[in-house]
């Protein structure tokens, strides 16, 4: 899995120059990698599995370091979102190629 990540970023490293810094969250699945989330390396940029707290230090100097969430939660995580959340993701999944170009 690490050897995925580690590719799938080489391959769009050089789409990233120009950023100083950031964050990103990987997909990794038998069919390969898909970049999730893209954020700026921030203290408000939210951690996911990490914690600033715990982790700066290796944030800002490696080693490079990922951490797997191997089974979903199988509660209904759609319910711990607002409504209004709730009823765009919805839309979004009866209507992907409306909103997916």
């Amino acid at each position: 899995m690490k050897k995925k990540i580690k590719d799938f970023w080489e391959e769009i490293r050089e789409e990233l120059k120009g950023h100083e810094s950031y964050i990103i969250d990987f997909f990794v699945s038998s069919e390969g990698v898909k970049l999730v989330e893209l954020n700026s390396f921030e203290a408000w940029t939210g951690a996911c599995l990490f914690t600033w707290h715990e982790h700066t230090t290796v944030f800002k100097k490696g080693p490079f370091t990922f951490a797997v969430v191997e089974d979903p939660p199988q509660e209904d995580l759609l319910q711990l979102l607002p409504q209004s959340w709730r009823t765009f993701i919805s839309e979004c999944l009866k209507n992907p190629s409306e909103i997916i170009q």
